[in-house]
């Protein structure tokens, strides 16, 4: 008898920590697909009628980068876009010369400059002089571009509306279509 009981009551504990699981990730938004705070960027990134740099910024922190270390920083003053490389969060002995991270902010730039000319402006762009060098023990914040805004008008792109709808995706690539002879 002691087996039986002992046995019911594990089960019953495994029914109500799988419950409470289940209500928890519910809870959480975990079966939400896209939703949820994490994901307003990518909602609220474009706002029609609203014409400044941040805007501009909204559309730079949509870019790819490595691992998602988001390696930067915006300073927005007047018409000025300042792009800073945040190179505390870099990916470490797997990126020492911080190749990737500059990947990324060179991704957060070409968003920022597909913006500015679909948001009625003509970006003039000033590249930091850098050099190929090993992560620093104590490292800074440097400045790679400023990107300088003088009124034109507004040239949409395809590019430009394709920003929001960038992700990782891990499944096939149009696994529908056959890959060329030559490839295979």
């Amino acid at each position: 008898m002691k087996r039986r009981r002992f046995l019911q009551g594990a089960a019953a504990i495994t029914v109500v920590a799988a419950g409470g699981t289940v209500w928890r990730a519910g809870d959480q938004g975990v079966f939400r697909a896209a939703q949820g705070s994490a994901y307003e960027p990518w909602h609220d990134w474009h706002k029609p009628g609203e014409r400044s740099p941040l805007e501009l910024v909204r559309a730079g922190i949509l870019a790819a980068n490595p691992h998602n270390t988001q390696p930067w920083v915006f300073h927005v003053e007047g018409n000025t876009v300042e792009l800073y490389a945040d190179c505390d969060r870099n990916l470490g002995s797997f990126d020492p010369y911080l190749r990737e991270m500059h990947l990324g902010l060179g991704c957060a730039l070409e968003n920022i400059l597909l913006a500015a000319r679909a948001n009625g402006y003509e970006p003039r762009l000033e590249l930091a002089a850098g050099q190929l060098r090993p992560i620093e023990e104590q490292p800074q914040r440097q400045r790679v571009a400023r990107i300088t805004l003088t009124d034109n008008p507004a040239q949409d792109s395809p590019l430009h509306a394709a920003i929001p709808h960038r992700h990782t995706n891990r499944g096939p690539y149009e696994a529908q279509r056959a890959l060329p002879d030559e490839v295979t």
